[in-house]
């Protein structure tokens, strides 16, 4: 299946995101904030859930530095959140 990277400052949803994907079949990898997920981009995620309000690195701030690094990701990754679905190949407003 899937290596999904999941960012998210809330420890109750990192958990419920870890324990749904996981049962799903999925290799999960998570991040308690944008910094940390930037930090783990090298293990080469499939697909990443970004949570759009953190502190320290918000959900849209990870965004576009994740879009300046974008030659170093699969040409079929994505982000997505609850509020944002993003393909770094795409237009978007970042």
């Amino acid at each position: 299946m899937a290596k999904i990277l999941v960012i998210d400052d809330n420890p109750v949803m990192l958990d419920l995101y870890r324990e749904i994907l996981t049962r799903a079949g999925h290799e999960v990898v998570l991040a308690e904030n944008g910094t940390q997920g930037l930090a783990r981009i090298d293990r080469k995620p499939d697909l990443v859930v970004v949570d759009l309000m953190m502190p320290n690195l918000n959900g849209y701030d990870f965004v576009k530095q994740l879009r300046s690094m974008a030659a170093g990701l699969p040409r079929d990754s994505a982000v997505v959140s609850p509020q944002l679905a993003f393909v770094p190949n795409a237009a978007s407003p970042w």
